[in-house]
């Protein structure tokens, strides 16, 4: 069943900044199984998967009544649990991995090789530690700041390619030839949904001491929207 999903932004709907820098924390988080010997003490562990889902938890404070209506009426609208939205995270919402998270100006990733036939690619951010490489793909990059480059040589948005900003599916127009490399910077969003069924907001002492502490969200996968890793 295809997700059901929302454009719209988490980190625009309270002022101050309040939702955008200091209330979203969290980040990666993997699936590993481990196996232990009960008689050497031995342990195996299993990578379940390498395309890690983030989660992320809303933690606020000293909130107006007007903000804390505003997050109210974002959850109510998204029925809980049940529709996705899109979420800027503070700490990379980038794809450069050594470039400015405001103006991505590092060295372009790595997100395809030419083949001579090929035009569709999906978007992927790479890290690399140690000699392992792992690659997150990116669905949902935000329109304008994206730069595509085949061979170190940037190209023209609607001239050479055109862009999916719902998937991240880079078209291009004449297929890449067979060995070219092809890069990008920019940024993007993370798709997510609210992980609970429940609005639990705090009243600390007054109205000027409105809260809500650990309102979760799990990243949705790119498997939602009919895209393969």
């Amino acid at each position: 069943m295809a997700v059901t999903f929302d454009t719209v932004i988490l980190n625009n709907i309270s002022d101050g900044g309040i939702i955008d820098y200091n209330a979203i924390s969290g980040g990666p988080e993997g699936s590993t199984t481990i196996v232990s010997s009960p008689f050497s003490g031995v342990s195996q562990r299993n990578v379940n998967r390498l395309d890690r889902l983030r989660r992320y938890s809303i933690n606020t404070a000293l909130l107006t009544v007007q903000q804390l209506n505003n997050l109210r009426q974002f959850w109510e609208c998204r029925d809980a649990y049940a529709r996705g939205f899109l979420m800027r995270d503070m700490t990379e919402f980038w794809a450069s991995f050594d470039g400015s998270p405001q103006t991505p100006i590092g060295t372009p990733t790595v997100f395809g090789t030419g083949d001579g036939s090929t035009v569709n690619f999906g978007l992927y951010k790479t890290y690399s530690s140690g000699g392992v490489t792992r690659t997150r793909r990116i669905i949902k990059p935000i329109s304008g700041t994206v730069s595509i480059y085949k061979n170190a040589v940037l190209q023209t948005l609607t001239t050479h390619y055109t862009i999916d900003h719902t998937t991240g599916i880079v078209t291009f127009v004449t297929a890449p030839a067979n060995g070219l490399s092809l890069t990008w910077s920019g940024r993007f969003f993370t798709p997510v949904r609210f992980e609970t069924d429940a609005f639990n907001a705090e009243m600390n002492d007054a109205l000027t001491g409105l809260s809500y502490q650990g309102l979760p969200m799990l990243e949705i996968p790119p498997a939602e929207f009919g895209l393969s890793y």
